[in-house]
């Protein structure tokens, strides 16, 4: 691939029928509701279901900045709606910051409602995104206020395929260097963010050994287990493993991994530093 926005990126997942990524839900997330820590949700998505969402989410973010934006933040519990969002802007070329930064953000994307109208009151954000932790649902659950738009029900309505193409330079910054995100050990010659777009197709984030340390080894046969609980790291890894063909299953945190590494027919492990 000589270059990564959301359009190459699709058209490399649509033609994979098989599941692509395999979210695990870790028993006691915020995500799972009250009274429910043992609940274990799987979510199985393949190609053409990733392509879909990653176009969606592409298109609504060209309706929403049609003269481009420059940042984003995500406020998310690792939900595997939570890679697909930090990709499509990434790719979009708008740069992560912490939510923190109010008067450097565009969009904030959170499952936190009260988190969005602190926002919201405090003139932060342009858009104001609520995205339901549910994986299932179709919209969020119950009322929005008025300027706080659905992750789900909105996006959902803009199409398939991508509908306004924009590739951005390599060199843009899509993670800033205050969010801690990388562990300094992953690599050899570790470099802290800033990420660069172009990091995503020349630099190592997974820190495989051998052979399949080369990033032009393909890892098209393997059913790869990822345990990172940070969100930013795992969007790194999730991009660089489809790239190379793999089908990923995501174990947020590593409960249970080894049972479900057994389960899944995992054949390779990323290191978890």
């Amino acid at each position: 691939m000589k270059q990564l926005d959301a359009t190459s990126l699709t058209a490399l997942l649509s033609p994979r029928p098989g599941p692509v990524l395999t979210w695990f839900l870790d028993p006691g997330s915020a995500s799972n509701p009250p009274g429910t820590p043992s609940i274990r949700e799987r979510v199985e998505l393949s190609g053409p279901v990733v392509r879909r969402w990653l176009a969606k989410t592409d298109n609504f973010l060209a309706n929403e900045f049609p003269f481009g934006a420059s940042s984003f933040a995500e406020h998310l519990t690792t939900h595997w709606r939570t890679p697909l969002w930090i990709a499509a802007c990434w790719l979009r070329g708008l740069r992560q910051r912490p939510p923190r930064n109010l008067g450097q953000i565009d969009l904030a994307v959170s499952n936190d409602l009260d988190f969005l109208m602190t926002l919201q009151d405090e003139l932060g954000p342009d858009v104001l995104v609520a995205q339901t932790p549910e994986s299932f649902a179709f919209s969020w659950p119950g009322d929005l206020p008025f300027g706080i738009t659905d992750g789900t029900a909105d996006v959902m309505s803009y199409g398939d395929e991508v509908d306004m193409p924009h590739t951005a330079p390599g060199a843009t910054v899509i993670v800033v260097d205050d969010i801690d995100w990388l562990p300094p050990n992953l690599l050899e010659d570790p470099q802290k963010a800033p990420l660069h777009l172009d990091d995503l197709l020349t630099r190592d984030y997974l820190g495989l050994e051998g052979e399949l340390s080369n990033p032009a080894s393909r890892l098209d046969q393997h059913r790869v287990l990822v345990t990172t609980a940070n969100p930013t790291l795992f969007t790194a890894q999730l991009i660089q493993l489809w790239i190379r063909g793999a089908s990923v299953v995501w174990v947020p945190g590593g409960v249970d991994a080894e049972s479900i590494a057994t389960t899944e027919k995992v054949t390779l492990t990323v290191p978890n530093r």
